[in-house]
């Protein structure tokens, strides 16, 4: 974060210059300087929650890829499978959040395709959103798609990509590529940016 608010520091000296040319109050220069520095914050949160600019996320991604969270969405575009799970095992290390340790958990159980511990993982969770989407991803991924309607999943990118993974388990290419790009268009920010390389990664499998 640091390193991204370094352009402030010649902004303000630029407009600390221009204004003193210009025989302006200082207080006039500060006025500017924090509307300017102001727009930074709301542009990263549309960037990563709103955005569907695949080019900006990912060049906030690669400037932010020593933070771990964001070193996992670098790896899931650049790095192999053992970088991926390095990269998890790093935020699982860094994060004692109960909710984080049940999501990125069962996050990485189920990147291993080891379902049983995926569940277990995510049990502290399971009553939200996130956990009922991660067991019915369970359930795609072990083609019961029974099971996967049992949960209650509302948000449109998710039912989409729970129909990408359970046509991924069956080998239907056809109903998977018709989903997964439901699910990309569906999404937004880094759940966009998340959805692309997950579904790419899955595209040389099936």
């Amino acid at each position: 974060m640091l390193k991204k608010l370094l352009w402030m520091i010649p902004l303000a000296l630029i407009l600390g210059i221009s204004f003193s040319a210009l025989d302006w109050p200082i207080w006039a220069a500060l006025v500017v300087f924090a509307l300017i520095a102001s727009l930074e914050i709301p542009w990263m949160l549309y960037i990563l929650y709103r955005s569907q600019n695949l080019k900006g996320i990912t060049k906030y991604i690669n400037q932010q890829r020593n933070n771990p969270m964001f070193n996992y969405l670098y790896q899931l575009r650049e790095g192999s499978d053992a970088q991926i799970t390095a990269a998890l095992d790093r935020v699982l290390e860094k994060y004692n959040n109960q909710k984080l340790q049940a999501i990125y958990g069962a996050n990485r159980a189920v990147f291993l395709k080891d379902f049983d511990a995926a569940r277990r993982l995510i049990a502290p969770v399971a009553q939200t959103e996130i956990g009922q989407y991660t067991l019915a991803l369970v359930a795609a991924l072990e083609n019961d798609e029974t099971e996967m309607n049992n949960y209650t999943v509302q948000t449109p990118w998710m039912q989409s990509g729970l129909n990408a993974h359970l046509a991924f388990a069956r080998g239907d290419r056809v109903t998977f590529e018709r989903n997964m790009k439901q699910s990309i268009n569906e999404s937004k920010g880094i759940q966009y940016y998340s959805n692309i390389h997950m579904f790419e990664r899955m595209k040389r499998e099936i």
